[in-house]
């Protein structure tokens, strides 16, 4: 709050009073009291200058860590898009340019949700052929869990291994290795079943049953390899791969924006808030100089036309004169405390009084 003195009653008491006294002697030069009261807005002035430069410190460091933020996103959302065109144009050559199939997505979930589906009637299947472990269903429906995931990721991984049969020799030996665990796999389960019977039942192995199991199981492991190489074309793979990326990365540089466009405004905001607060000085400051000339005038003998001077012109330092976006310059809140003390250019002898931060 500025001291009683600096109201509008102050100024008018002021100016009577010195009007009464013809001081200034000379209007055209400032009285002691405008050389005061200038001085004392400008260093308001100056005080919320340094607020914006400390403040600004931590505001700039923020939009600078946004932009560069943003201008990487860019960088990858650019090079993902040199990625996703070149498989394109890698398939297009490949496949007599054909346009790759852009529902890689829905198909795939397609996909899984068929091998889903074969999965749970393992179950089922596997549960009416036989009976391992006696009469407990929460055996037999684990057993028939095993077999069928046995099965179809065994046919799964044939599919994409097909594709890869030329990448190194793990692949091609996988190739050949898979199909015969599968159905390893299948005759031992089927052995197994067939050893409990005669064993503990006593009873003679049913021939129609186990072929059906086994058709039945290599079957499906059939139609998941099919299905699996069908689905896991890798030059169509590697186009949906890089039209994800790129997907993902032109998310991330709209995040980026959007973070960089927030930074950008709330320290727009803090500035013209702390500007506003500046000029609202110095409209103060002219306010109650016209008040003061105006009582002195109208009291003074030596004046009767009662002209009042032009307005004192009020710094604003350079801090609050315009928003600085230049990348390497950073506020500084020393600035104003390390600059020269030279003339009062008002050359008001009088001690400023140092207002509070209201």
């Amino acid at each position: 709050m500025l001291n009683h003195r600096y109201w509008k009653i102050g100024a008018s008491s002021n100016g009577k009073k010195d009007g009464r006294l013809n001081i200034p002697a000379n209007i055209n030069v400032n009285p002691p009291y405008i050389k005061e009261f200038c001085n004392l807005g400008e260093s308001i002035i100056k005080n919320i200058a340094g607020k914006w430069a400390k403040l600004d410190k931590k505001l700039k460091t923020r939009w600078l860590n946004a932009t560069t933020a943003k201008t990487k996103s860019a960088e990858r959302a650019k090079l993902a898009q040199v990625k996703e065109d070149e498989a394109v144009k890698r398939f297009k050559q490949l496949y007599n340019g054909e346009i790759p199939s852009m529902y890689m997505g829905a198909a795939y979930r397609f996909y899984w949700i068929v091998i889903i589906i074969m999965f749970l009637s393992e179950f089922p299947i596997n549960n009416v052929v036989f009976r391992l472990f006696g009469k407990a269903e929460v055996f037999n429906y684990i057993v028939a869990g095993g077999i069928g995931f046995v099965i179809l990721f065994g046919g799964h991984l044939l599919g994409q291994y097909l594709h890869e049969y030329n990448v190194n020799k793990i692949k091609r030996a996988s190739c050949f290795i898979i199909p015969i665990v599968v159905v390893a796999a299948i005759f031992l389960v089927g052995y197994l079943r067939a050893s409990y019977l005669h064993r503990v039942e006593g009873m003679a192995s049913d021939n129609t049953l186990m072929f059906a199991f086994g058709f039945f199981n290599f079957l499906f492991f059939v139609i998941a390899a099919l299905y699996s190489y069908k689905i896991h074309n890798p030059h169509l793979m590697e186009v949906h791969k890089t039209a994800a990326r790129n997907r993902r990365a032109k998310t991330e540089l709209e995040r980026m924006e959007k973070i960089l466009d927030k930074a950008k405004t709330y320290r727009e905001k803090k500035f013209n808030s702390l500007q506003n607060k500046a000029n609202e000085i110095i409209d103060i400051v002219h306010q109650r100089i016209n008040i003061y000339w105006t009582f002195n005038l109208r009291n003074r003998e030596d004046n009767k036309e009662g002209n009042i001077p032009e307005p004192v012109d009020i710094t604003i330092p350079a801090e609050l004169s315009h928003l600085e976006w230049d990348n390497e310059n950073m506020p500084d809140e020393n600035n104003l405390n390390n600059r020269k003390n030279g003339k009062d250019k008002y050359e008001n002898p009088v001690n400023v009084i140092q207002p509070n931060d209201n």
